[in-house]
């Protein structure tokens, strides 16, 4: 890893990753954006019109009309009445008409964050998106159904929407609609957010976070949960996940906690140009998926960077999965990340670090890094095609008892000398572990123990894994003092690579 550079410096070069929000606890998040000057009603019907004030506030047709550059709209507490739905995968329900700018944005903000709200799905404070799209269905083995994206925009720019709860049973998302969207759109920040997933019948692209031809999008703050797909009938059968990324670039996810979605974050193809994808992912947590974090169709250019994280109950497949179906890996750093409790009875699992299909291109860094396997009979630490990533050093392995393996190339390797030895001494300052370096395994509590060796094990002297950095892993609702602005990350100039950098 390179050391770190002065802000200045960084600043200079376009390598400058934007520091994480601390959550704002005031109503309203007037402490980040100033107090609300328009108001709206989720509950008001649709059919009375108001004037935007506190005592008379706009219903939800008007809050996406009316708002324009620079008002900051504070959406009261209450479910609202249901939206027209659009019948339409690229454009929701919520649909602003109006953009921002990158210095006076559209903000809508909820009095109370629902991520910070106690049983959040009854909590009579959250403020709860609806429409009246149907549920999803297949007929003749594609899909089906009048739903649709709930909020985000289509063709705008600038707007920030921070603090809304949506149950998708209450929001039929349709096929690759998601339930968030981000559709040929700049700087959409979607911010202290919950998604409360359901059981659907989706035919292809079943997922929660859909971009498409972004540029600039934020999603910071956030808990998404409980989604299962059931695709009987399919011609295109696929479990669901939390996000699949066309074009998506210089995005930001981050302090986030996605669980029981069949499959996590995943950037999975281009827009056409083509444009592929790039952006930070960093202090989240993925749990009992198939896998966490999967990669396809980076950009060429521009580094993506995985840090930070937690990945763990991988149930089959694997952790962090290179998967390059249309181009192989590329510009990717997957840099202090725990992979935890991999299985190792299903036959499907290949690993907590994994390459398929075109495997590793170019310019992909895998350091201090620590992936933990059950003892089992499947499952290797890293499991690798018949190309090498360009750095990997660094790393801590354990089986949880059992022997380590690895795979490269078709071979499997039941030592770390003999994997040195396959893959030309990479990862040469990596290690095994002879016992377990959390502080309780077993109920999931993977920061390192005091005074073990991991806590000054990596490349820069520091911790290794998820905790090794000074930001929450996970969803943070510890509160801040003063104003923090709304700021858009900056755009990585053309022809300038990211620096590993920690913020």
């Amino acid at each position: 890893m390179r050391r770190r550079l002065p802000l200045i410096i960084c600043l200079i070069l376009g390598v400058y990753t934007l520091p994480a929000m601390a959550f704002d606890p005031s109503e309203y998040r007037q402490n980040t954006y100033g107090p609300p000057n328009r108001y709206c009603d989720p509950t008001r019907t649709l059919n009375s019109n108001g004037s935007g004030t506190l005592s008379d506030p706009w219903n939800m047709s008007q809050c996406a009309t009316q708002p324009v550059a620079g008002n900051v709209v504070g959406v009261l507490p209450g479910v609202s009445v249901r939206l027209p739905t659009t019948n339409s995968s690229r454009t929701p329900a919520f649909n602003p008409s109006n953009s921002g700018t990158i210095d006076r944005r559209i903000v809508y903000v909820t009095k109370h964050a629902a991520v910070a709200l106690a049983g959040v799905e009854t909590n009579p404070l959250r403020t709860e998106l609806r429409h009246d799209g149907g549920a999803p269905y297949i007929s003749g083995g594609a899909g089906a159904g009048t739903g649709a994206p709930m909020y985000g925009a289509n063709s705008r720019n600038y707007i920030t929407f921070d603090g809304f709860y949506v149950d998708m049973a209450q929001a039929y998302m349709s096929e690759d609609s998601g339930v968030i969207r981000s559709q040929d759109a700049r700087g959409i920040h979607f911010r202290n957010f919950v998604i409360k997933g359901a059981t659907l019948s989706v035919a292809s692209n079943a997922v929660i976070y859909r971009p498409h031809n972004a540029v600039d999008t934020v999603l910071s703050n956030f808990r998404a949960y409980d989604f299962i797909n059931i695709p009987t009938g399919s011609t295109t059968p696929q479990n669901a996940l939390f996000s699949d990324q066309y074009g998506d670039q210089n995005f930001l996810i981050e302090h986030f906690e996605i669980r029981n979605t069949q499959r996590g974050i995943f950037l999975k193809g281009t827009t056409p140009g083509p444009r592929f994808n790039y952006g930070t992912i960093r202090y989240g947590i993925v749990s009992d998926v198939s896998s966490c974090y999967q990669f396809n169709d980076l950009d060429t250019v521009n580094t993506t960077t995985l840090q930070y994280s937690l990945c763990y109950n991988t149930t089959r497949g694997g952790g962090v999965v290179m998967s390059s179906e249309t181009s192989p890996a590329r510009n990717l750093v997957i840099d202090h990340v725990t992979v935890a409790k991999v299985d190792g009875e299903n036959m499907d699992t290949e690993g907590g670090i994994i390459t398929r299909n075109n495997g590793i291109a170019s310019n992909v860094i895998i350091t201090n890094n620590i992936i933990d396997n059950n003892n089992g009979r499947y499952g290797h630490q890293i499991s690798l095609r018949n190309t090498l990533p360009a750095t990997m050093s660094n790393n801590a392995y354990y089986k949880n008892g059992g022997t380590e393996t690895y795979a490269y190339n078709g071979t499997q390797y039941n030592s770390l000398s003999s994997w040195l030895a396959a893959i030309n001494g990479r990862d040469a300052t990596s290690q095994e572990l002879s016992s377990s370096p959390f502080v309780d395994r077993t109920n999931n509590n993977f920061r390192i123990r005091d005074g073990h060796a991991l806590k000054s094990a990596s490349s820069t002297g520091g911790e290794l894994g998820a905790y090794g950095g000074n930001q929450t892993v996970g969803v943070d609702i510890s509160g801040s003092t003063g104003g923090t602005s709304d700021l858009t990350p900056p755009a990585t100039p053309v022809g300038i690579q990211l620096l590993l950098t920690a913020p």
